[in-house]
């Protein structure tokens, strides 16, 4: 019966603490953003034995009492933007979302603190809210820590786990144009058809009757660098509709830290080894004129919990060693992983394919004055560089930057160290693709050679059925990563 009594009366207790609290919290979202839920209860993660544990709970009750924003603060950290959506995905490739994952497909999206997994012989490329674009080889791991919008520049962080990865910033300039056949074709077609070279040219055979058509699956006078111009009018458009906001780019490697303003990097990780990193020239891909073809250098940091040592590295088109501790790093001769260069060099479909979701998605995002509600509800992010967070007048935005340059060199740093133990025990690591492996991209290697050998579509059944059935119908069968 005392038991009973007892029970009653921390019930009714706990009850009028609760109630008496509840009128001092705060449960009012200034701003509610796109997509967010109210709930802040995470049930995946919840422990029936915590749940019902009364002490754990009246600790967590005085921390709260002590804070009437918790609620607010709570669904703020639980909030994911969105970072960015699959162009594509050929093969598997796994989205990690917490301990769970998802198969990716076309469209499917990207959130902070996703990671993106491909698994043998699969590809990926992903079209980021900033207009970046990323590319993911086999057997690669990259984690998408943060974006941010600002009202002058705007900030990505990530993180490349294993593998081979192709980061291409979006810039302030066209596309350079160029004849031959595109290079990156195990893609194609891709499933957004507006891409896609074939459909502006099927239309050339449309009513032809079979002895042409054959005739025509002969032609090689494909416009190929017509199609470089159409992404170049797509772009143009877009940049009469926006305000060109440059990109602070944080790539994030086990043993070095690599920074850039709307750069394009090659990157190679295999962990506990050395990593291999390239500043590509952007006139690789981008028409810029030869005075501002200024140096675009890449600020790098190593590792070391107290190592405040930088490094700003010029040099365009090398590829530099790190040593697995990060605390150094040199320029390397590599002849191998030429064939992966050559894959990546004409991709005006994945081109087309970022202008067409920018002027979707980028837009609104690319305003000259943004106001943050709107922002937040309407598009689902926060808006940056908006307040100071010091006495020296420093943004929000500097200060969200030093804190990753910190975190990330300290985080990574006791990362090397484990790993330098784990590699003692091999057994229990999973197997990782050396740097530089052909398996990266002998795939994608054979379908541009492959492609090399046939016109626009793989063969003259193709043109037929299309001829026969309508190109949305022929896409729908063939379009990869749908």
């Amino acid at each position: 019966m005392s038991k009973f009594i007892l029970f009653l009366f921390i019930f009714y207790w706990s009850n009028a603490w609760a109630e008496f609290a509840k009128k001092r919290e705060v449960d009012h979202d200034p701003i509610r953003y796109k997509g967010q839920s109210a709930n802040i209860i995470q049930w995946n993660k919840l422990d029936v034995d915590k749940w019902f544990d009364i002490k754990r709970w009246m600790r967590e009750r005085k921390l709260k009492n002590e804070n009437p924003l918790w609620k607010i603060q709570s669904r703020g950290r639980l909030y994911q933007e969105l970072m960015g959506r699959f162009i594509s995905c050929v093969g598997s490739c796994q989205v990690y979302r917490g301990e769970k994952f998802a198969m990716a497909s076309h469209q499917t999206q990207v959130l902070e603190r996703d990671e993106v997994r491909t698994l043998d012989d699969s590809y990926a490329w992903i079209y980021l809210s900033d207009g970046s674009l990323v590319r993911l080889s086999p057997r690669s791991s990259l984690s998408f820590n943060e974006i941010n919008f600002g009202k002058k520049r705007n900030m990505l962080v990530m993180r490349v786990n294993e593998g081979n990865i192709l980061f291409i910033g979006r810039q302030n300039h066209p596309l350079a144009e160029f004849e031959g056949q595109e290079t990156d074709s195990i893609f194609l077609p891709l499933y957004l058809k507006e891409a896609n070279i074939s459909y502006y040219v099927y239309d050339r055979f449309w009513g032809l009757n079979e002895e042409d058509l054959l005739a025509s699956a002969l032609d090689d006078r494909t416009p190929f660098k017509d199609h470089f111009k159409k992404a170049n009018a797509f772009w143009r458009t877009n940049q009469e509709n926006s305000h060109f906001k440059p990109t602070v780019t944080m790539l994030v490697l086990p043993n070095i830290t690599l920074e850039g303003v709307n750069p394009i990097i090659g990157a190679y990780v295999t962990p506990g080894e050395d990593s291999y990193f390239k500043n590509y020239n952007p006139t690789r891909y981008y028409d810029i004129p030869e005075e501002e073809q200024n140096e675009r250098p890449l600020t790098l940091y190593f590792r070391g919990y107290d190592n405040n040592r930088t490094e700003i590295e010029a040099a365009f088109d090398i590829w530099f060693q790190v040593d697995s501790q990060g605390k150094d790093f040199s320029s390397k001769e590599v002849n191998t992983v030429g064939l992966g260069d050559v894959v990546t060099r004409r991709i005006p479909s994945i081109f087309i394919a970022r202008e067409f979701w920018f002027s979707r998605y980028g837009l609104p995002l690319s305003q000259e004055n943004l106001d943050p509600k709107e922002l937040a509800t309407e598009q689902g992010y926060r808006l940056w560089e908006t307040e100071s967070v010091n006495e020296q007048g420093k943004l929000d935005l500097d200060a969200r930057l030093d804190f990753w340059r910190v975190y990330s060199r300290k985080a990574e740093t006791m990362n090397v160290y484990d790993m330098k133990r784990f590699k003692e025990h091999r057994e229990f690591l999973r197997p990782s693709l050396d740097s530089f492996s052909v398996s990266f991209f002998n795939k994608a290697a054979e379908a541009y050679l492959n492609s090399l050998k046939q016109d626009v579509f793989t063969s003259w059944e193709d043109q037929k059925t299309i001829h026969e059935y309508g190109y949305d119908f022929w896409l729908y069968h063939k379009a990869k990563g749908n």
